[in-house]
């Protein structure tokens, strides 16, 4: 091994002068598509109801195939994403008691 350099069990190197630099992290796990029924859950409504959103371009989902009946997908992360910017915290405060600050 190389005196000017030592990497130690934690991925981090240190060399002559003392300076610790960490190993680049690991890449990302792949996001999974799912259905519309593990979308439906996620979101707690109804698998209709989330086909038809889909279909009305109202939330984000990818279609496969190119005729009249498409497969849904949805990654998780979008849903998520699109729910938390439909969040009015101004108009509605996240609070247990915002009835009473009315």
């Amino acid at each position: 091994m190389n005196e000017t350099a030592k990497v130690d069990a934690l991925g981090q190197s240190s060399n002559a002068t003392g300076t610790v630099t960490t190993a680049p992290a690991s890449p990302r796990t792949p996001e999974y598509y799912e259905d519309a029924r593990e979308a439906a859950k996620f979101l707690r409504i109804q698998r209709r109801t989330v086909l038809q959103m889909a279909r009305d371009g109202v939330i984000p989902a990818h279609p496969l195939g190119d005729g009249r009946r498409k497969l849904w997908r949805f990654l998780s992360s979008e849903l998520d994403e699109w729910m938390r910017d439909r969040v009015n915290s101004a108009r509605r405060p996240c609070s247990p008691n915002w009835r009473n600050m009315q």
